[in-house]
C-alpha cells in the first residue's frame, strides 16, 4: 500500500519534477549534476523566477526592490542597480533607457521626449524650442559640440568647444560661436573685422579710439589704421594712419597723402 511523503524543498534531491514541492514553483533541475546520474536537485526555473528565501517568487520588472541581479528580469535587460539614483531596484544599465524593455540611449539629433532616453555619458540632454515636437537629443550647454558633426568616425561625444587660436576645426560650429569665433583654416579666430580682447571678439576699432596694439584697430584695407601714439595730452595710443598718410572722414580709411612738388 502506497503513502504519501513530504515534498522535496528547495536545493534538495529530486529525480522528477513532480517529487519537487508544487506549492514553491519548484522543478527538478537532472541538469544540475552534469548529467553523471539519474537525480538532480529543486530548484526555481530561472527565465522567470527566483528564490526569495520561501517561494519561487516572479522575476521583477524596473523599479522593483531587489538585492541582486537574479531577482531582476534579465531578459529585458535589466540588473539589481548599484547607481545612485536607483540603488537596490531592477533598472537598465547605464547604456540604456526602459521602453517596456532596456533599449539604447538616443544619441545625437534624434527626437526625444525627455533627458531620460538620451545618451548622458555622452554628454546629451533633450532639448530644443518650440514645443516637444522639436525637442532633440543635444549637448547639454551652447559651449559643447558633438564631435561627429562635421567629421564622421570620430569619437561621437560632446566635446568643449574650442577659443580663440585652437585647432583643429572642421567647421565654425566647433569654435566658441557664443564667442563670435570662427573656423578659418582648421583655426579658431575672430572674423578680420573684429579683434581678440581676451574673452570674445570685438570689433575693431576707428580713427583715434584707443589701442594697446595695431590688431585692435581697422588695420584691414582700405582702412588701414595702426596703434601709434597720437597728439593727445598726455600721449596715448590712438588707432591712427601713418605718417604718409591721413584720415578722411567721408570714406572712412586713411588715404595717401600727395607727394608735394619741388
Amino acid at each position: 500500500m502506497g503513502y504519501c511523503e513530504p515534498a522535496a524543498g528547495y536545493m534538495e534531491n529530486c529525480t522528477a519534477s513532480l517529487i519537487c514541492s508544487s506549492s514553491q514553483n519548484l522543478f527538478c533541475d537532472l541538469s544540475y549534476y552534469g548529467g553523471a546520474n539519474m537525480s538532480g536537485i529543486c530548484q526555481c526555473n530561472s527565465s522567470w523566477s527566483y528564490w526569495d528565501g520561501t517561494t519561487c517568487a516572479k522575476k521583477l520588472s524596473i523599479g522593483g526592490q531587489c538585492s541582486n541581479n537574479t531577482h531582476c528580469i534579465a531578459s529585458d535587460g535589466l540588473f539589481c542597480s548599484n547607481y545612485t539614483q536607483s540603488i537596490g531596484t531592477c533598472d537598465c544599465d547605464k547604456d540604456h533607457f526602459w521602453n517596456y524593455t532596456c533599449i539604447f540611449k538616443q544619441w545625437y539629433n534624434t527626437t526625444c521626449t525627455s533627458s531620460y532616453v538620451c545618451d548622458d555619458n555622452r554628454g546629451l540632454q533633450c532639448q530644443g524650442l518650440g514645443g516637444i515636437m522639436f525637442e532633440k537629443c543635444d549637448c547639454y550647454n551652447a559651449t559643447y559640440i558633438w564631435d561627429s558633426l562635421y567629421v564622421t568616425n570620430r569619437s561621437y561625444t560632446c566635446i568643449p568647444k574650442l577659443t580663440n587660436g585652437q585647432s583643429t576645426c572642421f567647421g565654425d560650429l566647433e569654435c566658441e560661436d557664443f564667442n563670435y569665433l570662427k573656423c578659418n583654416n582648421g583655426i579658431c579666430g575672430c572674423v578680420y573685422t573684429d579683434y581678440w580682447d581676451g574673452s570674445r571678439c570685438q570689433a575693431k576699432r576707428n580713427y583715434t579710439d584707443p589701442c594697446s596694439t595695431t590688431t585692435e584697430c581697422r588695420d584691414f584695407s582700405p582702412v588701414n589704421l595702426i596703434c601709434r601714439y597720437g597728439t593727445t595730452v598726455p600721449r596715448a595710443l590712438q588707432c591712427l594712419c601713418n605718417d604718409t598718410s591721413y584720415w578722411e572722414e567721408c570714406v572712412q580709411a586713411c588715404l595717401t597723402s600727395k607727394k608735394s612738388k619741388n
